[in-house]
C-alpha cells in the first residue's frame, strides 16, 4: 500500500474525489456500460472505459461519440449514466489512506475538493466517503468553464484558499487530473496505487 505524506512546503491541500477519496471506478464503468447498452446497444469494454477516465462529462460523451462513430445525445446519456451510478453507489467504499490523511489535516491546512463530476454526484460521493463537513471548499464541473486536463479547477481552488499554486499539494488518481495539477504548477501525489483496478 502506498504511504502518503504531506510535503513540508504544502500550505493547502486539494483532493480529487472519484478514485482518490472514494473507490468508484467500477461503479462508473458499470453505469456507462449500462447506459450505452440501454441507449445504443453497445457494450463498452474496460479498456475503452479506461481511456476516458478523468475527463469531464462533455469530453467523455464526445469521446464516446467518436468511439461509436455517431453523435450521442449529451443530456440523455449523462442523465441515464448518473441515474445508474446513483443506484449503484451503495457499493462505494472510501479509500482509507487518502481519507485518513484528509481527516488528519482538516483544520490544520485549508482543504478543497476538486472534481470533474457534477455537484449532485460529487455530494453523493462525499457522503459515501464519510467526509461531509470535513473540507473547506468544493469545486465541481459547474464551477469552471474548462474541465481537467485544463488547470482551471486547480487554479480556482488555489484562489479560494488564498494560497499560491506552488504551495498547494494535489492528490489525484488519473493521468488527466495529474496533468491538470502539474499544469497549475502544484505539487502532485499520485494515489492510483490506493484504489482498485478491477472493473467487474
Amino acid at each position: 500500500m502506498l504511504t502518503l505524506s504531506i510535503d513540508p512546503a504544502a500550505r493547502a491541500l486539494i483532493f480529487d474525489i472519484d478514485g482518490t477519496l472514494v473507490d468508484t471506478l467500477a461503479i462508473h464503468y458499470r453505469a456507462w456500460k449500462a447506459t450505452l447498452l440501454e441507449l445504443d446497444n453497445y457494450s463498452l469494454s474496460p479498456q475503452q472505459f479506461k481511456a476516458i477516465i478523468g475527463y469531464g462529462k462533455n469530453d467523455m460523451v464526445e469521446r464516446l461519440s467518436l468511439l461509436l462513430a455517431r453523435p450521442l445525445d449529451f443530456r440523455l446519456h449523462v442523465e441515464r449514466q448518473e441515474a445508474h451510478y446513483a443506484s449503484d453507489l451503495v457499493f462505494a467504499r472510501p479509500i482509507e489512506p487518502v481519507v485518513t490523511l484528509l481527516t488528519d489535516y482538516f483544520g490544520r491546512l485549508p482543504v478543497c475538493l476538486a472534481t470533474s463530476e457534477h455537484r449532485r454526484i460529487a455530494e453523493l460521493n462525499i457522503k459515501a466517503a464519510g467526509l461531509v463537513g470535513r473540507f473547506d471548499f468544493l469545486l465541481a464541473a459547474e464551477d469552471v468553464d474548462r474541465p481537467k486536463p485544463d488547470p482551471e479547477i486547480y487554479l480556482e481552488a488555489s484562489r479560494l484558499m488564498g494560497r499560491a499554486p506552488e504551495f498547494c499539494q494535489v492528490f489525484e488518481d488519473s493521468p488527466v487530473g495529474i496533468r491538470a495539477a502539474r499544469s497549475a504548477g502544484m505539487m502532485v501525489t499520485d494515489v492510483s496505487a490506493c484504489t482498485s483496478d478491477v472493473l467487474f
